[in-house]
């Protein structure tokens, strides 16, 4: 009963064998962090190319859109993403495409994520494709991205033909005599604080013609129009 020895090597051991299992995971999580840096780095070298393929098909979607929309490039830690945001008078339109590794680093995600507000009709407002960062299939990624930038360029036009979004845009062209989104005059004129929509120059010409304008012409003034793409 006296003697501690037997006790003291059941402690021993168990201490013993704790060290051991912590020694082990520390063996593991180092080889681990390791492995996960060279995929870390197998991933930027993956992403360093497909950036060079992607950004200009991403800055010619932009350029369609030249005026109505800002492209905020944007890199967080390993992500990269690539942000449009869209002036319009009928909804807050904003688009997201973004690339990024999962934990683990061995695949990579691509995002597409549209907003709309208000969301007054059905779209699509996230897709997602995953490739192993040891065999991306580069053609495929380009194809996914093309579809996706298509994809959101039919769901933007549909907005300017949908009745919920127009609802409070419609304008009439006087002489042409028909109804049309505001957004799609291609001449307006303004007079005595009123501003006329027309659907052609000749209309918004033929309007000046029938209309003349008493103070203008009393002082020697040509009616000045303003045309809208």
């Amino acid at each position: 009963m006296d003697n501690i020895d037997s006790l003291t090597r059941r402690i021993d051991s168990m201490l013993g064998a704790e060290r051991q299992r912590i020694e082990q995971f520390q063996r593991t999580q180092t080889m681990e962090y390791q492995l996960r840096q060279q995929r870390l780095e197998r991933y930027e070298q993956v992403m360093r190319h497909l950036v060079t393929i992607l950004t200009p098909r991403l800055r010619a979607l932009g350029d369609r859109f030249n005026g109505v929309v800002s492209i905020k490039p944007a890199r967080r830690g390993h992500t990269r993403e690539m942000c449009f945001d869209f002036r319009s008078e009928l909804a807050k339109i904003a688009l997201r495409f973004s690339a990024s590794p999962d934990c683990d680093v061995r695949q990579i995600l691509f995002e597409y994520e549209l907003s709309i507000v208000p969301a007054l009709m059905k779209f699509e407002a996230r897709r997602e494709l995953r490739q192993s960062i040891d065999a991306v299939d580069v053609a495929a990624v380009v194809d996914w991205f093309d579809e996706r930038m298509c994809d959101f360029v039919a769901t933007y036009l549909s907005i300017f033909r949908n009745s919920y979004y127009l609802l409070g845009h419609q304008v009439q062209d006087p002489i042409a005599g028909i109804s049309f989104p505001r957004a799609f005059a291609a001449a307006t004129l303004q007079r005595r604080g009123q501003t006329y929509f027309f659907i052609s120059p000749e209309t918004r010409d033929e309007f000046v013609r029938r209309n003349p304008d008493p103070v203008l012409e009393r002082n020697g003034h040509v009616p000045q129009d303003s045309a809208r793409a």
